[in-house]
């Protein structure tokens, strides 16, 4: 208990006072008085006077009236300690006189410090602070790190809602699940306080990717009311560094605050995001990224056709029409989305293909069309049977071993390969009569009854009708969103 007073002894010079008897005389004293063992607080306190007043004050006073007189000066120190436990400095007050009743930050302002109240143990306790008694909104106040989160977003702009302008890219958030035209996130996020945008790329924009200014700034529309605010009526959140890549445009954020936006009032909540972007203050038109098309098949050969009309499924691609101009160029890729066969159970790889997003390398025929690098006939099948024939000049065709309700279904594209000089005819059922007949819509114009060499089945729907989204121009942007913990993180 006493190793303060030991290492006391070491240093002090006075013979009289430099006796450990002494010192324990005194501090047996002192208990008497107080009639209690001592606080540690209070032993400091004893120790503090033996040391700076033994050695001062008693110099060539007899040790046996050192002891009295040195418990005296002790005990009158020791109340002055006790009266400073028991009556603790007004925070309230003391604050109030330097400061004011409030701070000056736009955090705290108008929350007043409230009430003390002192702890029988001699600590200070505080009810309220900043007008709160919540553990989290008072550690937010002095240390806001400390509940800073982190979620990761990503907009893309394949499943982005069209309801908006080409200028603009625009995402619904969802909680925690997929849905389509819109981009998720695992969590709520509620107080942000920092957004950050990594690396990506957008396709090449003439004249804007490549603009006298070098840059690019990206503007978060529900943020504006805290960005950048440039002449012209542009207002920015990031800015970031274009590089030409080919038909891309590589956009770089590092030298511009690392793609760091922070705002001085948190943002409450976040329930979408609308993206523009400019060169850096004139806007960027992101185009069309997606057209309605349909599967071609050459029609009918009616009566007054005139030229070639060979149409051979092993070497023809798949062909779509688009209802506008698609503006791709031969090498660009696609992906097709609601393409069903006729027949669910035939062709089932080749349409998943065909539907996956992995793609398709387009070769351009005309601004309205184009084919992708797979072949007709891996769309198409061989029906049941031995043979079929049709009369010419007729639009029968006859079976054998055939089981046509089953192979076939009314207005489906059958291929028909006649050995003469109109081959690969394509025809449109247009009834089934039996196992080994059906009746095609136009009439096989040639003379005789001749047998059918093959026969393909085109195992989707005429003109079937299909999403074309344009891979080559499809924009995605990796999003960090850092926000202020809740009470239930």
């Amino acid at each position: 208990m006493f190793q303060s007073s030991r290492k006391y002894q070491a240093g002090n010079a006075d013979p009289a006072t430099n006796n450990p008897q002494v010192l324990q005389a005194c501090l047996s004293e002192v208990r008497q008085k107080i009639h209690r063992e001592m606080t540690i607080g209070e032993e400091r306190v004893v120790l503090k006077v033996f040391k700076t007043y033994a050695s001062v004050n008693f110099q060539g006073i007899d040790p046996k009236t050192i002891v009295p007189t040195m418990v005296s000066v002790m005990l009158t120190h020791l109340r002055k300690y006790q009266d400073r436990q028991l009556n603790p400095t007004d925070m309230h007050k003391y604050l109030k006189s330097k400061i004011g009743k409030t701070a000056e930050s736009d955090n705290v302002r108008d929350m007043p410090i409230t009430d003390m109240e002192i702890i029988p143990n001699g600590d200070v306790g505080v009810s309220q602070i900043f007008g709160t008694s919540e553990e989290q909104k008072i550690q937010r106040y002095f240390n806001p790190k400390a509940l800073y989160r982190t979620r990761y977003i990503v907009l893309d702009s394949k499943y982005r809602s069209l309801t908006t302008v080409s200028t603009k890219l625009y995402w619904p958030i969802v909680e925690g699940q997929y849905a389509p035209d819109a981009t998720s996130i695992v969590g709520r996020i509620r107080s942000i306080v920092m957004i950050k945008v990594y690396q990506f790329r957008i396709p090449y924009f003439a004249g804007r990717s490549d603009s006298i200014f070098n840059r690019i700034s990206l503007l978060f529309d529900e943020l504006s009311s805290q960005s950048f605010v440039c002449q012209e009526s542009r207002l920015f959140h990031i800015m970031l560094q274009p590089t030409v890549n080919g038909r891309w445009t590589e956009l770089d954020p590092e030298h511009f605050n690392k793609g760091i936006f922070r705002f001085y009032q948190p943002i409450t909540k976040l329930d979408s995001l609308t993206v523009t972007m400019g060169d850096p203050l004139r806007l960027i038109d992101f185009g069309m990224d997606r057209v309605n098309g349909s599967l071609y098949i050459k029609p009918d050969r009616g009566s007054g056709w005139v030229g070639s009309y060979f149409f051979d499924p092993l070497v023809t691609e798949l062909t779509i029409n688009t209802t506008s101009n698609h503006g791709l160029q031969t090498g660009d890729e696609v992906v097709l989305s609601n393409v069903s066969p006729i027949i669910s159970s035939l062709n089932i790889d080749t349409f998943k293909t065909l539907n996956s997003n992995n793609g398709n390398i387009v070769i351009k025929i005309s601004d309205t069309s184009f084919s992708i690098n797979t072949l007709f006939a891996s769309y198409c099948y061989h029906p049941t049977g031995t043979s079929l024939t049709t009369t010419i000049s007729s639009n029968t065709v006859t079976g054998v071993g055939t089981h046509f309700p089953t192979d076939f279904r009314v207005g489906q594209t059958i291929l028909l390969f006649i050995p003469s000089s109109f081959s690969g005819l394509p025809y449109t059922i247009h009834s089934i009569e039996s196992d080994t007949s059906l009746t095609i819509e136009t009439t096989a114009t040639s003379t005789g009854t001749v047998v059918v060499a093959n026969v393909y089945a085109v195992n989707f729907v005429r003109d079937a009708p299909t999403i074309v989204y344009f891979n080559s121009k499809r924009i995605i942007i990796p999003i960090e969103v850092t926000y202020l913990a809740s009470d239930q993180e």
